[in-house]
């Protein structure tokens, strides 16, 4: 698996990734996990896949598309979503909600962690501990 984030270099155009994970988090900025593959074909992977398209304009902007595998038909491919002219750096954050919506794909979400405070746990201890 490979891991693709917002901010990682767009490649050359011919290469799609085939989305399995959206991870998300409460502190940091989400990514996905999947393949990549080159001329759009089809992976011989099992099951059906939701794709990524990138392309990066002269002015840096990129343009976005997210297509799908089609369930009875081998080698057919269904447009999910298409965004064009985005930002450098967000196209990531745009598509997550399509991506996370899309039944192919796999959401894992990590939540913030809770601080314990040391002194509190010590005095708990302490309290327990004592006869």
């Amino acid at each position: 698996m490979t891991r693709l984030g917002g901010h990682d270099p767009i490649p050359s155009p011919g290469w799609s990734f085939a989305i399995r994970t959206l991870h998300t988090s409460d502190t940091g900025a989400p990514y996905l996990a999947g393949t990549w593959h080159h001329g759009g074909a089809q992976s011989a992977e099992p099951g059906c896949a939701l794709w990524l398209a990138l392309a990066e304009r002269a002015g840096g902007e990129v343009d976005l598309v997210l297509f799908a595998d089609h369930e009875q038909i081998p080698d057919t491919f269904a447009l999910v979503t298409r965004y064009t002219s985005l930002a450098p750096g967000t196209w990531l954050r745009i598509a997550v909600p399509a991506i996370a919506a899309h039944p192919y794909v796999t959401c894992e979400h990590t939540p913030a962690r809770v601080k314990r405070h040391r002194a509190a746990r010590a005095i708990l201890a302490y309290l327990i501990a004592r006869p």
